[in-house]
């Protein structure tokens, strides 16, 4: 396993991420994309002031999670300033609009390094 990342992150007022996956079935896309497996969230400031960090309204991530009858349920995930959340790579998740302030995290994934991956990377 390889780590693609950290990627920091921001999302102003109206900001936000649509509905989608982090692992890609596309050939045209890069190796590492096409398999990633897990997808890692930190979230590094909060609806909270604390500490001196910049607070933010909204934005909240959400996973939308399967169902045994096929249909999703989607999930705000709570989290606060330096939390972290993992999840598979192929859920479907999304960042709801910042209401206020700017949120800001810092993202990445793992995925496989396999022989075929590591000769596409070089």
């Amino acid at each position: 396993m390889a780590l693609d990342g950290p990627k920091l992150c921001s999302y102003s007022a109206r900001d936000f991420f649509r509905a989608h996956r982090d692992r890609s079935e596309d050939p045209l896309d890069p190796a590492a994309v096409r398999n990633r497996r897990l997808s890692i969230v930190c979230l590094l400031n909060d609806v909270t002031l604390r500490e001196g960090l910049p607070s933010f309204d909204g934005g909240a991530l959400v996973l939308h999670l399967p169902r045994p009858d096929g249909s999703v349920s989607p999930q705000n995930v709570r989290l606060e300033a330096g939390s972290i959340v993992t999840f598979r790579s192929e859920l479907l998740h999304e960042v709801r609009p910042v209401r206020a302030g700017v949120r800001y995290c810092a993202v990445g994934w793992l995925y496989d390094l396999d022989e075929a991956t590591t000769r596409t990377m070089r």
